[in-house]
């Protein structure tokens, strides 16, 4: 294991609060969890948000009556767009399989954008071309962080694994909701284009597919003002996306790595946990997943050192910022 890396350069900064920074088809931070209830003062002013009706037009029960519930309607309410900082640590290997692991801690600025069309975040951007009822169509787009061959014993002498960038449409349904919707189970299909990223160029790498359903669990006096969500998934990718990880070119062969080439096919399961709350201005999260390799079509490969993948997380951030317009978005 390395020591602990920490980025310096405005360049990598952007990359990093501008693109989405989880390998793989990590979801951690591309769902906004924060159903907590804001301080009046960081959304709306109840005072200025009652009905105003002259008595001689109505009586004072049926103000008062319409005043609660439009209160009631905006509790829990959030802001259209947020501004934050914080910090976000890792704890990762440094590609599913691999036997070696890396620590990273980043500084990042944070924003939400909840729009009817359009949520973005800084980990994920979602727009929905469709959506009626449970149903949704939308946008789909996800990030690995870059591999150094030279750090990593597996690959020594092969090329590094530049950054990948993912993007693709996705299927979702909510299948299952409670009736005060604060328990919900879906399941979500994004299917994803893979280009290799480098500053001067994108090389298309293949496609990856990762369904998988979803148990989530929004704040309430049982989980203590915790937003909760487990997830279990099942990843299928192409022949050139296995290679580009997992593939050994003849020129790279060697006595302890033959080369290799892998299939498209099944590519492993994963389970993630994520846990958060938010107090105030401040909203902290940790996040766990394990993933399992076995039946994988690369299991074989020389690159593959162990059938089992731990990826952990935390992070706290501060909002500064709120707009007084609310979102119709509840998460």
């Amino acid at each position: 294991m390395s020591a602990l890396k920490l980025p310096f350069t405005f360049i990598f900064m952007f990359i990093l609060c501008y693109f989405p920074i989880f390998t793989e088809s990590t979801f951690v931070l591309g769902k906004d969890d924060s159903l907590q209830k804001y301080a009046s003062v960081n959304t709306y002013d109840p005072g200025k948000g009652e009905i105003i009706i002259k008595k001689e037009a109505k009586n004072d029960a049926v103000v008062e009556k319409e005043s609660q519930d439009l209160n009631k309607s905006r509790e829990g309410a959030l802001p259209l767009f947020e501004l934050g900082a914080g910090f976000l640590y890792l704890h990762m290997n440094h590609y599913r399989g691999s036997d070696q692991s890396e620590s990273y801690l980043w500084p990042i600025p944070f924003f939400i954008y909840r729009g009817e069309k359009v949520y973005a975040k800084n980990s994920m951007v979602q727009g929905n071309f469709y959506e009626k009822g449970d149903f949704s169509l939308g946008m789909s787009m996800m990030a690995s962080l870059r591999v150094n061959s030279a750090e990593n014993h597996a690959r020594a002498g092969m090329p590094t694994l530049d950054p990948t960038f993912e993007i693709g449409p996705a299927l979702a349904w909510t299948f299952w909701r409670d009736k005060n919707n604060l328990n919900t189970l879906s399941v979500e299909l994004p299917i994803r284009a893979v280009n290799a990223i480098d500053f001067f160029y994108a090389k298309y790498q293949g496609c990856f597919m990762v369904p998988f359903v979803s148990y989530t669990m929004y704040p309430q006096d049982y989980t203590l003002g915790f937003f909760s969500e487990l997830t279990v998934a099942a990843m299928w990718g192409s022949e050139k996306y296995h290679n580009y990880f997992y593939g050994v070119s003849p020129d790279y062969a060697r006595a302890n790595r033959p080369a290799y080439n892998a299939n498209a096919g099944y590519s492993g399961a994963h389970a993630t946990l994520f846990l958060s709350r938010k107090v105030g201005p401040f909203y902290g999260y940790a996040f766990y997943r394990y993933d399992r390799l076995e039946g994988a079509v690369f299991q074989d490969s020389p690159l593959v050192k162990q059938k089992y993948y731990h990826f952990a997380g935390f992070g706290l951030i501060w909002y500064f910022f709120q707009t007084k317009a609310i979102s119709n978005r509840r998460q």
